[in-house]
């Protein structure tokens, strides 16, 4: 099974053989840079196992988290549209592992298969109302901004969307800091958020990793906060 949320899984077969033929594939590190912001647009890559952030500088030197992508998303497609240079940091979130495609073979790729454009462009709307969401959420208390962010984490690092509760959480390897750019709060009130979901049973914490044990339950957390109801 795979995750049609995931611009790779959303691909024919077809499209995505096209793809990998024309990629290479690159391992990072722990905060390696896949490109840098103001950098001339070189390539957009697939992540292909682990996850990335996309980060932003401000004028004045603040960063800012703006989204985290996992397997089968692709990174620099923005650049592309956006004229040759990069709008923002793509960093590995941990070991990554993407397939890499130059620029002026993306190119061609798009002329083969123009649907693959149409994908991106669906992806790109995907990211604005993801955005908007997060603007959304800026009225609800932290505890449940932090938990919704943890959640969209941890989905990001399945792209098999599991029904099996047998399997191990999965960590989100963020910190308090890095949590607290992506959600848009003080880190000391993502630290008093991230301890009452801890005392609640709705995550494990270690140092520098948080993992959600029971995603099922962090869901019905989610939809109670948010005053949603299942129909009965």
């Amino acid at each position: 099974m795979t995750d049609p949320r995931r611009f790779f899984y959303r691909l024919t077969p077809q499209e995505r053989g096209e793809l990998l033929a024309i990629a290479h594939v690159r391992r990072f590190r722990d905060g390696q840079y896949l490109t840098r912001q103001g950098e001339a647009f070189a390539n957009v890559a697939l992540i292909r196992q682990g996850r990335a952030k996309v980060v932003a500088s401000t004028s004045d030197g603040r960063r800012t988290i703006l989204m985290v992508c996992g397997v089968g998303d692709l990174v620099g497609g923005s650049d592309y549209y956006a004229g040759g240079t990069c709008l923002a940091s793509i960093v590995a979130a941990g070991p990554t592992e993407a397939a890499v495609v130059d620029r002026d073979a993306f190119a061609g790729l798009l002329r083969r298969c123009p649907r693959i454009a149409q994908e991106i462009a669906r992806g790109l709307n995907e990211q604005l109302v993801w955005a908007n969401r997060r603007r959304i959420a800026d009225s609800l208390p932290v505890t449940v901004r932090t938990a919704q962010v943890l959640l969209d984490l941890h989905h990001s690092a399945t792209p098999n969307p599991p029904s099996d509760q047998s399997r191990p959480p999965i960590d989100v390897p963020f910190t308090q800091r890095e949590l607290a750019e992506l959600i848009g709060a003080a880190e000391v009130s993502v630290q008093k958020a991230l301890r009452e979901l801890a005392e609640a049973g709705l995550v494990v914490r270690r140092y520098g990793r948080t993992s959600i044990p029971h995603p099922d339950r962090m869901q019905r957390f989610l939809d109670e906060a948010c005053g949603i109801h299942p129909v009965t």
